[in-house]
């Protein structure tokens, strides 16, 4: 994944989100399709905001998690790709 792909990654105004216990289910009724989140990615995907650059994620996902933070580039890459992949990113 290159750092210009998702300089800024944005996540589309009309998915909604719903917590189930320790995961969080987004519906994308464009798609008509669910996609089941854990804690760390949903704290990604809450941070795809549009302003927020890849370092203000890994950041503040260093803050959130910092008994991880030598995995969470790769982590947040992977999300990121998934969340373009799966069409939830503008």
């Amino acid at each position: 994944m290159s750092n210009d792909t998702y300089a800024r990654p944005e996540a589309r105004g009309d998915i909604s989100a719903q917590a189930i216990g320790d995961e969080v289910m987004l519906y994308d009724s464009d798609g008509e399709k669910i996609h089941v989140l854990n804690h760390s990615a949903h704290a990604i995907w809450k941070l795809c905001n549009g302003r927020n650059t890849l370092e203000d994620i890994r950041r503040e996902m260093a803050l959130q998690y910092p008994d991880s933070e030598s995995g969470l580039t790769d982590d947040i890459s992977l999300a990121l790709t998934e969340f373009k992949r799966k069409g939830l990113l503008i």
